[in-house]
């Protein structure tokens, strides 16, 4: 599957990776403290860092062939996540 980034707004574009970058960060300090599961935060803001930048499109690929149960989950997660926002933007999540 080819890298293609969709066409976004400023601010949806600025909200996107604001949010990404945050949680691929909170993952990373997560991975660092013992009582804190930060893997979840890290593959969340991968995943949507993944729909801007082909880097982090190709990581998420890598994953996807290297653990095939786990592209399963992310698959039926992003499509929660279309639905969810589907309701809260009134459009189809590109």
């Amino acid at each position: 599957m080819a890298f293609e980034r969709p066409k976004r707004g400023r601010w949806e574009r600025l909200l996107l990776l604001s949010t990404g970058w945050v949680l691929l960060i909170v993952g990373s300090i997560g991975g660092l403290i013992p009582v804190f599961q930060g893997w979840p935060f890290g593959i969340a803001g991968l995943l949507i860092l993944s729909r801007e930048y082909e880097w982090a499109h190709n990581l998420v690929e890598r994953l996807r062939h290297r653990f095939p149960r786990f592209a399963r989950i992310m698959d039926s997660t992003s499509d929660r996540a279309h639905r969810i926002m589907q309701r809260f933007t009134g459009r189809a999540a590109a």
